[in-house]
Formats: C-alpha cells, sequence, structure tokens
C-alpha cells in the first residue's frame, strides 16, 4: 500500500472530512469547526491554515480530535 493510499484509508476510517485534490497529492481535510488543514501525504507534511506546518498522518490526525474536544 503506498502513502496516499493508506492516508485515504486512514482518514475514512477516522471518518473525517477530507478533499482530494491534484491527483491525490494534496488532501484538504476539514476538522469539525470548519478549519482546514493541508495535508501531502506523500511527504507526510501537513499545515493547519495559518498554522505552523508539522509532519505525521497520526499526528494530524491526533491534533484533529484534540481540537475537536476543546
Amino acid at each position: 500500500m503506498n502513502k496516499i493510499t493508506e492516508a485515504i484509508d486512514k482518514l475514512t476510517i477516522e471518518n473525517l472530512d477530507y478533499e482530494l485534490k491534484n491527483n491525490n497529492i494534496h488532501i484538504i481535510v476539514t476538522d469539525l469547526q470548519g478549519g482546514k488543514i493541508d495535508f501531502y501525504p506523500t511527504t507526510g507534511t501537513w499545515t493547519p491554515r495559518g498554522g505552523i506546518k508539522s509532519s505525521g498522518l497520526n499526528n494530524l490526525i491526533r491534533y484533529i480530535k484534540s481540537k475537536d474536544n476543546l
């Protein structure tokens, strides 16, 4: 399984809202407050719009879940 497929599968399993762009190279994930996060599964990097770059799919999911529980 490649990184793109793995990311899509995990986001789907976690029931997160996302939009695929640029042949799935760019995934825009939406948190429950409507915030957008740009995620690039081939590199694992993600950046909340207006925020600081971070990395890792599991870290992205943890970030979204902790933000949604505030």
